[in-house]
């Protein structure tokens, strides 16, 4: 890249100094074709010939100008055939051929205890931290307590229908979302209640009493939690994407993902007595 703005700036330079030069050979010869019109109606030979020459110069200026345009153009097509040739090269390789995966060989080949001692010192820097971050989301994630979680939403769902039940829109509200003067969104919710109406009250058919505020406020805990432990999972998978060489699609990027969890990854119990 830095050789290429070089040759751009120097062909610039040319182009400037061909310009100036052509400039002031142009203004000597229009000075000399002022003089030679003061004189007798002789010297208007001279003026055209002044003239002819001012104009040939000219012409040589920008056939220079031209040159060095085209030597710029040459340089950025060498530069871009050569980035092509790369990226080929990347491509044919393979995805997780070492050259394309750069740091993530160190992810991937450094053992399990170096991972381990990552986590237990709480360190998430380089290719061997970025493979343990991911051990740690991962085994984070698979603590969650499947059973629990759906409860938990369960719980949510049932409090949200008695509350659809309880507080049907108002007349005044039907009729501004009809009319198109409330937010999209906000207008579809209410025009469609009817339909959720159905829904929620079949949800809560068995049911006598909607469910606490406290079991509502801890089965809002449990969602949240889960919720996190899986965006630190996105995280930890964004920081191991970010660090191949080159671009990725989904196919190759589940591709990376893997072979960073199988190389060498600690197990659950490992990584276990880290968290004692």
């Amino acid at each position: 890249m830095m050789k290429k703005i070089s040759t751009i700036s120097t062909a610039i330079m040319t182009l400037l100094a061909v310009v100036a030069a052509s400039a002031l050979t142009i203004s000597s010869m229009d000075a000399a074709f002022a003089n030679n019109g003061k004189g007798k109606g002789s010297s208007a030979s001279g003026g055209n010939a002044g003239e002819s020459s001012a104009s040939g110069r000219s012409g040589n200026g920008a056939g220079n100008s031209n040159n060095a345009s085209s030597r710029s153009n040459s340089s950025a097509n060498k530069t871009g055939n050569a980035n092509s040739a790369a990226n080929l090269s990347r491509s044919s390789k393979g995805t997780l051929h070492p050259a394309n995966l750069g740091e993530l060989n160190g992810a991937i080949n450094s053992s399990a205890s170096a991972k381990l001692a990552h986590i237990r010192n709480g360190n998430f820097n380089g290719p061997v931290g970025l493979a343990a971050a991911l051990a740690l989301a991962d085994y984070n994630y698979s603590l969650v307590d499947v059973a629990a979680l759906n409860s938990a939403k369960d719980t949510l769902a049932l409090a949200a229908a008695f509350d659809l039940i309880a507080n049907p829109p108002t007349e005044s509200e039907i009729a501004a979302a009809e009319a198109g003067e409330l937010d999209p969104l906000v207008a579809e919710a209410i025009l469609s209640y009817p339909q959720r109406l159905a829904a929620a009250e079949a949800l809560v058919a068995d049911q006598d009493t909607p469910p606490t505020s406290e079991e509502i406020a801890a089965a809002q805990s449990v969602v949240d939690q889960s919720e996190q432990l899986l965006a630190d999972v996105d995280a930890a998978e964004s920081n191991v994407l970010d660090a191949y060489k080159g671009s990725l699609d989904a196919q190759n990027r589940d591709e990376v993902l893997q072979a960073v969890r199988d190389g060498n990854f600690p197990s659950s119990e490992q990584i276990a007595t880290t968290q004692s």
